[in-house]
């Protein structure tokens, strides 16, 4: 069974116990967009008790308990108390027209703010307006940049013109909302044309983004698809901000650190790059080419031509080396390491342990 019929079936059996119960949001838009919503959102009025009859386990999710998931068919779906008296005030409070609309149980579509006339003209919209939008939750300054990328859609002339204005709210907003919610960005194909927009409006929010502001045609010229770690460090590439060390994990804030390390001291011998690992290679070389700097040789295949590309591959390990204490042990293999990758011994067991042996006489 699709996603679509299973909440349509769960909005069913709310409605059969007297509650109201509407689809909303994203998973409506994507509907009316012809596409299998991949997340199901719903507004009740539904107490929590009641659903716990109705469905079994419920779990709670967020600090106000007003909103639960509940595992009918395996995978959770969210419901949320409807916020208001009627489903018209609660799409009032939606962020943009696109997300404004609701089904009912019977399949009908509520639409109170013309969200299909904002689909069909691909259109980015706020409810009411862009201040209330972004004054009532600031992310909705990333979000917005979020989904014109996402969704294909221009953003209106009130978000455009507003933009700058509002901007400086987002400071207002908790680090970890913010993380997760650039998160979503990079994991988008931002297209040449999407970087016009994308590009000025990021920079635009104090948040220390695209400090480098020599990236910007590479950007459009190379258009790259990211990985997580690649994302962060080149949008927070020159960075002074401060708020990344209160909401991001501690391995992409270690990888964004090595990076720029690796780059400011601009070294790609084969010792470097081991020592650097493939990650931060593929990060600090993509900053480089959005640079417009080139290479003798590409960096990755470089890397990849290495011996070895951790420790873990060296032919000897710690149990070769239990006569010796851990910290000895350590510096044994430390030095038959950077013996392999400079090409002093090839890793063979024997001829390392041979090798330590002469290096400890």
């Amino acid at each position: 069974m699709e996603r679509w019929q299973q909440a349509m079936e769960i909005i069913g059996r709310i409605s059969m116990e007297g509650d109201k119960a509407y689809l909303t949001g994203g998973a409506v838009r994507d509907r009316l967009l012809g596409k299998e919503p991949a997340d199901i959102d719903i507004a009740s009025t539904v107490s929590p008790e009641k659903l716990e009859e109705i469905f079994g386990r419920t779990v709670p999710a967020g600090n106000r308990k007003e909103t639960f998931l509940i595992f009918p068919f395996g995978e959770p779906v969210e419901i949320t108390k409807l916020k208001g008296s009627t489903i018209e005030e609660d799409l009032a409070l939606r962020d943009f027209t696109c997300n404004a609309a609701a089904v009912d149980s019977f399949g009908d579509v509520i639409d109170p703010f013309n969200a299909r006339g904002a689909i069909s003209e691909k259109l980015l919209h706020p409810v009411v307006s862009a201040e209330k939008t972004f004054k009532d939750d600031p992310v909705r300054l990333i979000r917005a940049v979020r989904l014109s990328v996402k969704l294909q859609f221009s953003l209106s002339r009130e978000i455009i013109t507003s933009y700058e204005q509002m901007s400086g709210l987002i400071e207002q907003t908790p680090p970890e909302r913010i993380y997760l919610e650039l998160s979503k960005l990079g994991r988008q194909q931002i297209t040449k044309r999407d970087w016009i927009n994308v590009y000025p409006m990021l920079k635009e929010l104090p948040l220390g983004l695209f400090e480098g502001t020599s990236l910007y045609e590479g950007l459009q010229k190379l258009t790259p698809v990211f990985t997580p770690e690649q994302w962060w460090a080149v949008i927070l590439y020159g960075s002074s901000a401060v708020w990344p060390a209160r909401a991001m994990p501690k391995k992409i804030l270690k990888h964004i650190r090595k990076t720029h390390l690796f780059l400011s001291e601009d070294c790609w011998d084969d010792m470097s790059l081991y020592e650097a690992g493939r990650k931060v290679v593929q990060s600090a070389a993509l900053i480089k080419l959005l640079k417009g700097e080139s290479f003798a040789e590409d960096p990755l295949i470089q890397f990849e031509k290495l011996p070895i590309h951790s420790v873990r591959e060296l032919q000897v390990s710690g149990r070769d080396f239990l006569h010796m204490e851990r910290r000895e042990i350590g510096r044994m293999l430390s030095i038959l390491e950077e013996a392999v990758i400079k090409g002093k011994v090839s890793n063979d067991r024997k001829k390392l342990i041979t090798y330590i042996e002469g290096e400890n006489q």
